[in-house]
């Protein structure tokens, strides 16, 4: 009978503690299991899930769109800095206009007068803010046997030519035997570049004009123009 009973007994042992004397993995042993005994959900880690592929790509296309906009911004600063560059006129070249001269021309003071024109408005020393008329008024102001200046090309980067047109006299002018010239418009020049007119006035009043300014009328001068004419023809 006492075998029969234990036997009995040994049958009665609940489940659970069968299940907590076996020595065998259980489900909440498991590490990588979601839920752990005695520990609560704001302690739990997870791995960090993969990217999916979408991701991924909209990530490049980020990546992209920074790098497209730096490179573009890194382009059109070159691009501006070579434009200013070539519109910058730091090196001056001084001709003549292509109408033959009879005298030697020396470019020395009038590319000195351009640059100091230049260096009083430094602004103008881009191309496209040039002002030529300006030009033109300053340098006569010191030569005036000026009559204009124009830029006529970039020769290279940082570089300028100019032209300088000079007067045409249509009249000799002499005053207190100095010789003078007169151009069409009645102004007034020591400096002829040109070959000398057939007209030659002399002067007797012995009031010397000053260089630039008008002496003379448009319908004397109109009047000694037609006058030289006439006798050319007329040989």
């Amino acid at each position: 009978m006492a075998l029969k009973r234990s036997s009995k007994q040994r049958e009665v042992v609940p489940r659970r503690r069968q299940a907590a004397d076996n020595d065998g993995p259980t489900p909440t042993s498991n590490p990588t299991g979601q839920f752990r005994r005695n520990q609560t959900l704001s302690s739990y880690r997870t791995t960090p899930a993969e990217e999916s592929t979408r991701q991924k790509a909209h990530h490049l296309t980020v990546q992209r769109r920074k790098l497209g906009g730096t490179f573009a911004i890194v382009f059109g600063a070159i691009i501006f800095l070579g434009l200013l560059l070539w519109q910058l006129m730091a090196q001056i070249q001084v001709t003549t206009s292509t109408k033959q001269l009879s005298t030697e021309f020396v470019a020395a003071p009038y590319q000195e007068a351009i640059n100091e024109y230049l260096t009083l408005n430094p602004a103008q020393r881009l191309r496209f803010l040039l002002n030529q008329e300006a030009l033109s008024t300053f340098v006569s102001g010191q030569h005036p046997e000026v009559e204009a200046v124009r830029i006529t090309g970039t020769p290279g980067i940082a570089e300028a030519d100019f032209a300088v047109t000079f007067r045409s006299p249509v009249a000799g002018w002499q005053i207190n035997s100095r010789q003078y010239y007169v151009d069409t418009n009645g102004i007034v020049f020591e400096k002829n570049y040109y070959l000398s007119p057939g007209v030659q006035i002399v002067d007797e009043s012995g009031v010397r004009p000053e260089q630039g300014a008008t002496v003379a009328g448009s319908r004397l001068l109109g009047f000694l123009g037609r006058v030289v004419s006439g006798a050319g023809e007329r040989g």
